[in-house]
């Protein structure tokens, strides 16, 4: 995720974490907590408002049908590819 923001937008850790950082024992545990707290949002907003909001719930679940049977529809085609492949190389 950093490695994508800082290539996008041109953001970089501010000069006083990462000079805490190397003067630390272990800078990359110390990059990584520093790293947790945007991780945990993006991942704990989404699921709280799926948890506690019927109509995203609804919404979300919705959405994860329409996705399993588009999963099951390509998982067929992929084992339909396989099986032309395998009576091609048998041939």
């Amino acid at each position: 995720m950093y490695d994508q923001a800082h290539f996008m937008w041109g953001l970089s850790f501010p000069a006083s974490v990462l000079q805490y950082a190397a003067q630390s024992e272990h800078p990359v545990r110390v990059l990584y907590l520093f790293l947790l707290g945007p991780i945990l949002l993006t991942v704990l907003t989404p699921a709280v408002l799926i948890l506690h909001r019927d109509h995203t719930f609804t919404f979300v679940q919705g959405l994860i049908e329409r996705f399993s049977l588009l999963a099951a529809f390509y998982l067929f085609l992929d084992a339909a590819g396989l099986v032309i492949v395998v009576i091609r190389n048998i041939q």
